[in-house]
């Protein structure tokens, strides 16, 4: 069996026991697939809520998009139910907290005011996800610093995203909209920002391989049409009427 032990042999049976153990990569390579599918279980039973603590957060989506999930990661990144990440901004937020409850309508602080974070790291380390697998800027770790890197949006049930990331080697934008026609790419050259071998289209689909020249980059433009930028309060206008 792949499913996780407490240290006195009990079962873990829990969303953070796959992701976290996903993302440390404890899974032996015969079970992983089950470890992944034990993931988006797990979440679908908790109606796409989180329901880890500080360590178990981060990897939640990233692991469900790494197992072939992204559907499942997209849900929970725009449910509102408690607790969740869109739950806060039901509440007032306009940044991701420490807690899911650090204020609410009904009771306010509800005493947490002790530690009680408004910016926090622990909860808005999903932003990673939208950037890395929503945007599809992911960096190459032979080349630090995004000098190469890879454009691979995740596109699934979204339906638009725009976006992008600051480096050493210049700017780099994304946008795409999701439409019912085959996925145009588009180089656009802003003073020759692009070497001769940045358009070069992998096997895999939706993804071009970059190399930044270092002068600030504008990135392939994916699909027809391009839109606004994809974080968590893009999700207010769609899902939600505070």
């Amino acid at each position: 069996s792949i499913v996780p032990k407490n240290a006195d042999g009990s079962t873990c049976d829990v969303q953070g026991s796959y992701s976290i153990g996903l993302n440390c990569d404890v899974f032996a390579d015969a079970v992983k697939e089950k470890a992944f599918a034990h993931l988006e279980r797990t979440t679908r039973e908790g109606n796409y809520t989180i329901q880890s603590g500080f360590f178990g957060t981060g990897p939640i989506n990233p692991m469900l998009s790494k197992g072939g999930y992204p559907e499942a990661a997209q849900k929970t990144i725009t449910q509102t139910a408690f607790p969740s990440w869109l739950y806060p901004v039901t509440q007032g937020a306009t940044t991701i907290w420490e807690r899911w409850n650090s204020f609410t309508r009904e009771n306010g602080f509800g005493g947490n005011n002790s530690m009680n974070s408004f910016n926090h790291y622990s909860l808005g380390s999903v932003l990673s996800w939208l950037y890395e697998n929503t945007l599809g800027i992911q960096r190459d770790e032979e080349y630090p610093g995004y000098k190469h890197f890879t454009l691979k949006p995740e596109m699934g049930t979204f339906e638009f995203a725009e976006g992008g990331i600051d480096t050493p080697y210049g700017r780099i934008e994304s946008a795409w909209k999701n439409i019912l026609t085959p996925v145009i790419f588009r180089k656009i050259q802003r003073q020759q920002l692009f070497s001769e071998e940045s358009t070069k289209k992998l096997e895999a689909e939706n993804t071009h391989s970059l190399y930044n020249k270092g002068s600030g980059v504008q990135s392939q433009k994916l699909r027809d049409w391009l839109q606004t930028f994809c974080i968590c309060l893009i999700f207010i206008k769609k899902y939600i009427k505070v």
